[in-house]
C-alpha cells in the first residue's frame, strides 16, 4: 500500500503548496504578486515538462517491469520532492 501513501503524501504537499501561495499572495504588494505571479507562471511551465518527463519514463518501466505499482509510487514520490521543493523556496520568501 506504498503507492497510496504516496499519492496521500503527494496531495498533502500540493494542497500546503496552494495554501502557502494563496497566503503570499494576499500579504504582498501589488509588485509582489505580480513578481511572483510570474515566478510561480515559469515553474508551473517547468513542473509540466517535468512531470511529462517522469510520466514518459514511467510509462517506458511499465514495458520492461513487473506489473504493480512500484514504478508509479517512485515516480508520485519524485513528483511530490518537486513540489517539496517548491514550497521551500517560497516558505524562504
Amino acid at each position: 500500500n506504498m503507492y497510496a501513501c504516496a499519492v496521500t503524501y503527494y496531495k498533502q504537499l500540493d494542497s500546503l503548496l496552494s495554501h502557502t501561495l494563496q497566503y503570499l499572495y494576499s500579504s504582498l504588494n501589488s509588485d509582489g504578486q505580480r513578481r511572483l505571479q510570474a515566478e510561480q507562471g515559469a515553474w508551473e511551465e517547468k513542473k509540466e515538462i517535468y512531470f511529462k518527463k517522469i510520466d514518459a519514463r514511467v510509462e517506458k518501466m511499465h514495458k520492461r517491469t513487473m506489473e504493480g505499482l512500484d514504478d508509479d509510487m517512485i515516480s508520485t514520490d519524485n513528483k511530490a520532492a518537486f513540489l517539496k521543493d517548491r514550497l521551500t523556496t517560497l516558505l524562504s520568501i
